[in-house]
């Protein structure tokens, strides 16, 4: 954490770090830029030394799984024992406290572990920011309601990985279970002071749950994924250490509306850092209507940073136009521009018809039954088109640009062994959630048509789960043209899920603002703002 505060510090920001009076890291006599506070504790040195080198010892000791869960079980609560004996210090620090509530804090940056940073945001009204490599017990899962499977998340300490057979998965809820009997101790006095403080009955998820941010110490690179809240954001490489810079990279900035204020250079990493100070060849099958024009505006911005873009479109096509930022590469399909216009208006009509559930569910799927085949007759017209299948295999394109929803893109991606970055707002049936591998639980994650939140009553949960259960078939007739169409050209079964769970980066136009929170995983990124219209900056407000 002190490399943080230090560039805090460095950007202007006013920083109180405060600290026990015994400690082996934070010495409040060394110099700092920042305003260090300290309050008395009622041990020595040596024996904080000595708990904290058992616990280590029972981690990193190698021994069998009944011995690690006792032994760490043993040197938790000792260690848990000198966190509360810090934070019960702290909070009836009369002098202290009165000082954090008169210095009128913005925001207190805490490592949850130690639950004081929690309960002492919450005494104050401020803001929290977490700064933490996990809790035990899978607490911050629970504390920010993400989903956490037991068929699919490894617990600590069992050797399993993400992938397990049914034994592993027994041997998974057991420890689960145990979970549940051991870890309350750790956590059972930080409640019983946070509700001496508060005069009520306060558990440490309730407490957590109130975190604004949580800064994860870990990276998917090195961890087996799992599903992530919006509000989790990872920072794994802040534990490496500093090497020289890297040679200037080509960044991207798509100017949008001003609330959103998102830098897309981070978004499209894969688009605009192919390479070192050089541009990248970007390869874009597009989708027609209006996912075509948020699109398009990132196109003019990759343009105008030097990346070479190619855009394969049909010749029949209704927005999808030329332009001097990129070249257009048509092929031949046997519909007309009409038949495109006619098509998507009446899917769009059905979707936002008032018709009863069940009729407009059914009209949906048939409409969208029949624009899905238009597109797999466009597909199938490029995928065979030999001249253009040549100049993509010579082309040697860096990326490929495309929306999943005609999964064409893919299919080339795959054949030429290309990176994909998909751009879209969702797919039916969850299918972009289920190609990622994250958890959609029926019971949290309202179904497309249902009218339901996130927070259902019974009867709901059982609606959106026989919904479910009905897009197992409604939608494997949808996509079961692309699948055979796919596993024709790649020569190897292929199924939708399959295919689409080779994509890099989703680049998702949604926003948990407007959307029910959902499960994500980390290759997901939200860029809700960029369908925003860009409005003129707001005028100076004075004081």
């Amino acid at each position: 954490m002190r490399p943080v505060v230090e560039k805090l510090q460095q950007n202007g920001h006013e920083v109180v770090v405060v600290v026990p009076s015994t400690s082996l890291h934070m010495k409040p006599k060394e110099p700092q830029n920042y305003t260090v506070k300290v309050y008395p504790m009622p041990y020595q040195e040596d024996h904080l030394a000595a708990v904290l080198k058992s616990f280590i010892d029972a981690h990193f000791i190698e021994q069998s799984l009944l011995n690690i869960i006792i032994t760490t079980y043993q040197s938790t609560i000792e260690i848990s024992k000198l966190f509360f004996s810090n934070c019960k210090s702290l909070l009836h620090n009369k002098d202290m406290m009165q000082y954090l509530r008169e210095s009128k804090f913005e925001v207190v940056l805490s490592d949850p572990t130690q639950m004081c940073g929690p309960i002492i945001a919450e005494l104050l009204s401020i803001p929290s920011v977490y700064f933490l490599r996990g809790l035990p017990c899978g607490t911050d899962s629970d504390a920010t309601q993400c989903p956490n499977p037991l068929s699919y998340i490894p617990r600590l300490f069992i050797g399993n990985s993400d992938n397990m057979i049914f034994t592993q998965r027994v041997k998974n809820v057991l420890v689960r279970m145990l979970e549940l009997v051991y870890c309350k101790p750790f956590f059972a006095q930080f409640e019983e002071l946070a509700s001496e403080f508060f005069q009520k009955r306060v558990t440490t998820v309730d407490l957590l749950s109130r975190g604004s941010v949580w800064l994860m110490r870990y990276d998917f690179v090195f961890e087996f994924p799992r599903p992530v809240m919006p509000n989790m954001v990872f920072i794994g490489g802040i534990n490496c250490n500093e090497k020289k810079n890297l040679s200037q990279l080509s960044c991207v900035w798509v100017p949008i509306h001003p609330t959103c204020n998102m830098l897309v250079a981070v978004l499209l990493l894969f688009l605009c850092c192919l390479s070192p100070a050089t541009a990248g060849k970007v390869l874009v099958i597009p989708m027609e209507g209006s996912h075509w024009l948020s699109l398009k505006k990132v196109l003019t911005e990759l343009n105008k940073k030097g990346h070479e873009i190619v855009v394969m479109a049909p010749e029949s096509k209704m927005l999808v136009d030329s332009s001097g930022t990129y070249e257009m590469k048509t092929y031949p399909v046997p519909f007309k521009k009409e038949e495109i216009e006619e098509s998507l208006h009446t899917i769009s009509e059905t979707v936002f018809s008032n018709d009863p559930f069940l009729t407009r569910f059914m009209n949906t799927w048939n409409n969208f039954k029949k624009g899905s085949a238009m597109l797999q007759t466009a597909c199938r017209f490029l995928l065979y088109n030999k001249e253009l299948m040549k100049y993509i295999e010579e082309s040697k394109f860096d990326v490929i640009f495309t929306d999943p929803l005609t999964p064409c893109g893919q299919i080339i991606a795959l054949n030429f062994s290309i990176p994909t970055v998909f751009f879209l707002r969702g797919l039916p049936c969850a299918v972009d959630i289920q190609a990622a591998h994250a958890p959609d639980p029926p019971s949290y994650v309202p179904r497309l048509f249902s009218q339901n939140t996130d927070h259902m009553t019974f009867s709901q949960r059982v609606k959106n789960f026989l919904i479910s259960l009905s897009e197992t078939f409604t939608c494997d007739m949808v996509f079961s043209g692309f699948e055979s169409l796919a596993s024709d050209f790649l020569q190897k079964p292929m199924t939708i899920k399959q295919l689409l769970s080779h994509g890099s980066v989703w680049l998702k136009r949604a926003d948990f603002v407007f959307d029910y929170p959902m499960p994500v995983m980390p290759n997901m990124i939200f860029i809700g703002g960029i369908n925003c219209e860009q409005r003129k900056p707001v005028s100076q407000v004075g004081d």
